[in-house]
């Protein structure tokens, strides 16, 4: 089937299309743009009012998140004060399930202390840090507070402790003359492996020398 094409109806409607378009344009143009406006608005608005918009709080606290009580006393927050007659250094632990488990942390926790003190009193560290004084000495001679107290972490309840270490003259003395002999034993030990090495050369030299004057001798 043919189908017949007007060409002046096409040359009419090519002519028409434009002013079509004008006219929609006009007509309708504003009632478009304002309704644009409008819901860019409303938008912009709504962003507005999230961002001014009190941010409420968390309902569950981060599992790594630890809230300590207000009873907490302050000096567990204190540097190690090494000036003056009397030194004091703090010991805290880290939270533990147990009270057992901060026990015997503080335990550990104190006798380092006691050897990062003599560290920093001598200027000379230890390769062994291997300090000749008990647990039951510094319990006796350094400990002047001490601290047992409960934090939550992440809803869980763990347990917390702390000690103050007060070094003074007497305590200084004490510590100092056992550092002492770890500084001797740690020379004595160093001496004793250089003495055993130069020993060994000489052992492995004479044997060397005796299998070559053994050669020498077999080829003459």
């Amino acid at each position: 089937m043919k189908i017949n094409v007007d060409h002046a109806s096409c040359r009419q409607c090519r002519a028409l299309t434009p002013m079509v378009v004008i006219l929609f344009v006009t007509c309708f143009g504003p009632t478009v743009a304002g309704a644009v406006n409008e819901v860019a608005e409303q938008v912009e608005k709504e962003l507005l009012e999230q961002e001014d918009a009190p941010k409420s709080p968390l309902s569950v606290a981060p599992l790594d998140h630890i809230e300590y009580p207000a009873s907490r006393p302050a000096w567990l927050a204190q540097s190690p004060k090494l000036e003056g007659a009397v030194h004091e250094w703090i010991v805290v632990t880290q939270p533990a399930e147990t009270p057992e488990q901060c026990d015997a942390e503080l335990v550990r926790l104190q006798l380092a202390a006691v050897i990062s003190y003599a560290e920093m009193q001598s200027d000379f560290q230890s390769s062994t840090r291997d300090l000749p004084i008990t647990s039951e000495w510094i319990e006796e001679n350094l400990v002047r507070g001490l601290y047992e107290g409960e934090v939550k972490q992440g809803g869980t309840v763990l347990y917390e402790r702390a000690s103050k270490l007060m070094f003074d003259k007497q305590g200084q003395s004490t510590i100092m003359k056992a550092w002492k002999k770890v500084q001797v034993r740690d020379r004595l030990g160093a001496t004793g492996v250089l003495l055993f090495g130069g020993m060994l050369c000489l052992f492995l030299g004479s044997m060397v020398t005796n299998f070559l004057s053994r050669r020498a001798v077999k080829l003459r």
